[in-house]
């Protein structure tokens, strides 16, 4: 599990990015009140935290010690079957550039893979595409 920090800035980063134009889809984080699907079968994003390792990297007095947390990040975008995959597409590359090569709030972003799409995709009534992020972040203590 990432660390706090982490979460909080990757979910604030796309909430943010989902309240700056309209139709963009909203984010269900971590544990939310609203972790039903959408009942009119529009999109939204979840972020899932899959991976994530901790180590001391320097030593030193009190204050001076950097602790640092790397893992990845997975951003899931959920779209209606049935209804192509080019707008998602262009979602995905959208989403993937908030992060590409972004620092902010101490959390720093490496390269985000190319979007996965779900085995099950065909069993359901929503389709996915997934990308993950790698990241780091340091603790100074």
């Amino acid at each position: 599990m990432a660390l706090s920090a982490v979460s909080a800035a990757v979910e604030a980063r796309l909430t943010a990015w989902s309240a700056a134009q309209a139709g963009r889809p909203p984010v269900r984080g971590l544990n939310t009140q609203d972790a039903e699907t959408p009942a009119d079968n529009s999109a939204y994003l979840e972020v899932q935290y899959p991976v994530s390792t901790s180590e001391q990297i320097s030593m030193g007095a009190p204050g001076a010690n950097v602790w640092r947390d790397e893992g990845a990040f997975r951003v899931l975008l959920n779209v209606e079957s049935g209804t192509g995959v080019v707008d998602a597409l262009a979602l995905v590359d959208e989403i993937a550039a908030l992060f590409r090569g972004k620092n902010f709030d101490g959390v720093r972003c490496f390269a985000p893979s190319q979007p996965v799409i779900d085995d099950r995709n065909d069993a359901g009534g929503w389709f996915t595409l997934s990308f993950a992020v790698p990241y780091e972040h340091d603790i100074i203590a």
